[in-house]
């Protein structure tokens, strides 16, 4: 993708299964979508059980911003019109790698 900064939103959301936040690369909002699994690999959330993860939601989305960065300048969306990515436990590993996070 272009170099333009790409800017996240404060909205963060929670519901049981289903964890998004925003992010924005020019005028184009982008949704990011992270699984559960994939939040149980970030550290100190790898027994987090739902409860925790809509207290500490922001936390959350705090430590995968730099995954999601790293998903959106490679292009990895995951539909055509480029508006949504994808963060599931299977590429998890990977993306904290490649994107500095340790876990």
């Amino acid at each position: 993708m272009t170099g333009d900064q790409i800017v996240f939103d404060e909205d963060v959301r929670w519901f049981g299964e289903s964890f998004s936040f925003w992010a924005e690369l020019g005028k184009k909002r982008i949704r990011c979508i992270v699984t559960h699994k994939a939040i149980n690999e970030l550290p100190g959330f790898r027994i987090a059980r739902s409860d925790e993860i809509g207290l500490r939601k922001t936390e959350i989305r705090d430590a995968l911003k730099a995954v999601a960065e790293s998903k959106i300048r490679r292009g990895m969306f995951s539909n055509p019109d480029l508006s949504e990515i994808e963060i599931d436990v299977t590429e998890c590993v990977n993306d904290f790698e490649t994107a500095g996070i340790g876990i």
